[in-house]
């Protein structure tokens, strides 16, 4: 009987253990994304008009959506960063970001718009007045 009890005392310490840690994965996914974010925004600001896809690339990083020429899009191929977790007041103070947009970016995420010839032309970045060729 008393091997019965150590058996359940255990099991019941390992699904603690086991909620806390999920729980510390959570709060640590969540903490970068707002980290990141943040330089995300700082980084995009010294971008200028003119440069390349390929200095974007290496100051922002992969965009989290391509957005291409379309006749209800965008007028440039267009590169929106944005983060998966957005803060709320309201319970439960943040959600995951669903992007459900396919022709073109939300208005609370970095956009980077090309030219034909893979040229900076537009700069957006939210709160901060965007930058126009």
């Amino acid at each position: 009987m008393r091997f019965c009890k150590i058996k359940a005392v255990r099991r019941k310490d390992f699904i603690m253990f086991g909620s806390l840690i999920v729980l510390f994965l959570l709060v640590a996914v969540f903490c970068v994304s707002l980290i990141s974010a943040k330089n995300l925004a700082e980084r995009a600001q010294s971008i200028k008009l003119g440069d390349s896809k390929e200095k974007v690339r290496e100051m922002l990083g992969a965009p989290t959506e391509t957005y291409l020429p379309r006749l209800f899009g965008v007028n440039y191929e267009t590169w929106a960063y944005g983060h998966r977790f957005r803060l709320s007041s309201d319970f439960p103070y943040f959600t995951y970001n669903l992007r459900l947009s396919l022709f073109h970016p939300e208005t609370d995420e970095i956009c980077i718009s090309f030219d034909s010839h893979s040229n900076v032309v537009n700069v957006y970045v939210p709160g901060v007045n965007s930058r126009t060729k």
